[in-house]
């Protein structure tokens, strides 16, 4: 093999590695929340607040921090750690357990982060103040450090019944007790008792729907949508919710989506070159023009001309482009109806912004405007 063959070939393998590289790099994103115990801000760290106005706010003793890779398919959680304020700053961090994710689920079908704090280190207090944080890979930023998620609101707060939990049920005792009322209705109604048996299908369906409602019930704050540093769906902060019980609190921060949508297929286009000459003296002139491929793709057309004027010749070229009057209807893949946008320069035409739920897929369309223009 020549030297320029290996050199071609090494060219060849570095560009493939790095462009696998590049496709697996991570999306990661961080998200903190500051628990303040007693609900008194006079004591504690500052919790941060990034680039946010007004950049920190005072009086909290705890601190988890989330980090969630997004570039996996489903985004997996990459570290959670709880720290504890020491006068001057979060620090010796620990492992925290009990971390999860939730796709499609929370409010308004945002992705749920789910942090389980456990009871000893809530130090037998009664209520608790939380300030939330979210940062994607991208730097996009936001906050909710209110009830409303505006400086008007108050304060974030959950009131803890730790000291004397309530005994509750397994999740397979709840299942069983479900299985056994569903045999005696069966039973019931076989022998003709249709109220007993209807009385108890009822009762199978409330205690199932309680169960549903029990998780998760408490919304403690909610944040206005859009209003992410960058409009950055992986830092938007939706809502904030707890849960407590005999082993701690049960904290949920809904975020507006953490998948990475799939990148857009470039579109691509089609050149047309004329050239013409009317003898070898005389230069050439070229007219291109291109358009895009999309399902009412634009006709196009180019001219080319060239005429001697006197003793000095000259050469001119036209290109003209004419778009077709129907609709246009390009396909965007899409999370939510917020990232479907159209964009129409074209005053004869209107945008209209339309989503499938079954495929996840927007579709904007351009409907023409009768005699527009005309």
């Amino acid at each position: 093999m020549s030297k320029h063959s290996i050199t071609a070939w090494a060219f060849v393998v570095s560009l493939v590695l790095a462009a696998s590289a590049s496709a697996g790099a991570p999306e990661i994103g961080t998200y903190r929340t500051g628990i303040d115990l007693g609900n008194t801000p006079s004591t504690g760290c500052d919790f941060d607040l990034g680039g946010v106005s007004p950049g920190s706010v005072p009086g909290f003793e705890l601190e988890a921090t989330v980090q969630v890779d997004s570039s996996q398919i489903p985004p997996q959680v990459l570290s959670a750690e709880l720290a504890t304020c020491d006068g001057s700053g979060f620090a010796t961090p620990v492992a925290l357990s009990g971390v999860d994710l939730e796709l499609n689920t929370g409010f308004l079908d945002a992705d749920s982060i789910i942090i389980a704090i456990p009871a000893s280190v809530l130090a037998g207090t009664t209520s608790i103040r939380l300030a939330h944080y979210a940062r994607s890979a991208d730097g996009s930023e936001d906050i909710l450090v209110s009830s409303d998620g505006t400086s008007r609101g108050g304060a974030i707060t959950v009131a803890l019944t730790l000291a004397s939990p309530a005994p509750t049920l397994s999740a397979m005792a709840i299942f069983t007790a479900l299985v056994a009322l569903t045999v005696v209705a069966c039973r019931q109604i076989r022998r003709r008792t249709w109220a007993s048996g209807s009385i108890i299908v009822l009762a199978v369906f409330t205690v199932a729907a309680a169960v549903v409602q029990a998780e998760f019930s408490n919304q403690v704050a909610s944040d206005p949508t859009s209003d992410a540093s960058q409009d950055q769906p992986r830092a938007e902060i939706f809502a904030s919710f707890a849960m407590t019980s005999g082993s701690g609190v049960l904290l949920r921060l809904d975020i507006e989506d953490l998948e990475t949508p799939p990148a857009p297929t470039p579109t691509p286009t089609s050149t047309a070159t004329a050239s013409a000459s009317s003898s070898p003296e005389l230069p050439t002139a070229t007219a291109t023009a291109s358009a895009s491929s999309s399902p009412e793709p634009p006709t196009a057309t180019a001219t080319a001309s060239a005429s001697p004027d006197g003793p000095t010749a000259t050469a001119t070229a036209t290109a003209t482009a004419s778009a077709s009057a129907t609709p246009r209807t390009p396909v965007l893949t899409c999370q939510t109806v917020r990232d479907c946008r159209c964009d129409d320069l074209d005053p004869c035409t209107i945008p209209r912004c339309l989503r499938n739920d079954d495929t996840g897929l927007c579709m904007c369309v351009f409907v023409p405007i009768p005699d527009c223009g005309g």
